[in-house]
């Protein structure tokens, strides 16, 4: 059985303005369509303003403003509403049919009608701040997160990709290796913080693909090679620095038993 959704009118604001990288208008399709949802009509926008994007699969229909919203339409919404990107998915899973700005929210979630350049940037904010993962550690919540998110935020609006983003970040954490494995105990310092900018780093590829929906199995597996690459990599640079410098393993184990 095939899911409707109904976006109505009149709009909030511009659909067509840009927040967190994505036309409105775009978000709330792509978020639909991330909740199952396998048609949308979208009332009183012309065809030709219909997005056209690769990652819209789904099917967008145009049709005139004030037209009855058909019986099987199972979520509505206001056109030019941002919304937390899986709420839509939520409510149907809750069993929720209705219009999306009279659900109930739990914690986290909202739904703002952002009609000027305020309103834009509290819409992003709250996008942004709906990344933070309740399993982050004490340093990813108190400094990586924080800063990575200032990073996509800066990002956002450019070409860059998420499998490029896992690649600058590898720069760093290679750089980090090669620093210890060629400079020795040295350079355990500058190692170490190019390795924490590879850490902040790492974390804007999954912003940038959850906040942009750009998702593939490519992007997760080298994401995770390349994370697996450059941990064991420093702590074999680090050991074998550490030999060069006279800690022999013998007298390392000694001391720690």
């Amino acid at each position: 059985m095939s899911l409707r959704a109904t976006l109505v009118g009149p709009p909030v604001g511009d659909p067509e303005a840009h927040v967190a990288g994505l036309t409105i208008l775009l978000r709330q399709l792509l978020s639909f369509q991330d909740a199952g949802i396998d048609e949308v009509e979208v009332q009183g926008i012309e065809a030709a303003k219909i997005p056209s994007d690769s990652r819209l699969t789904i099917s967008v229909l145009a049709v005139p403003a004030g037209a009855p919203v058909r019986g099987d339409t199972v979520l509505t919404g206001r056109i030019g509403l941002v919304w937390h990107r899986l709420l839509p998915k939520r409510l149907l899973a809750a069993g929720y049919r209705g219009d999306i700005e009279a659900a109930p929210l739990e914690a986290g979630e909202f739904v703002v009608a952002p009609a000027d350049k305020a309103g834009l940037r509290q819409a992003e904010d709250l996008l942004l701040a709906a990344l933070l993962k309740a399993t982050d550690g004490l340093i990813s919540r108190s400094i990586n997160r924080r800063i990575s998110l200032q990073v996509t935020r800066a990002l956002l609006e450019t070409s860059l990709t998420p499998n490029q983003m896992t690649g600058l970040a590898a720069v760093f954490g290679l750089a980090a290796i090669a620093a210890v494995a060629w400079g020795g105990a040295a350079w355990f310092i500058p190692g170490a913080f190019l390795l924490q900018v590879q850490s902040i780093l790492d974390g804007c590829d999954g912003e940038i693909s959850r906040l942009k929906y750009i998702r593939s199995r490519l992007g997760e597996w080298l994401d995770q090679v390349v994370d697996d690459v450059v941990n064991l990599g420093f702590f074999i640079a680090t050991g074998w620095a550490l030999y060069q410098a006279g800690w022999e393993p013998a007298r390392v184990l000694t001391i720690i038993g």
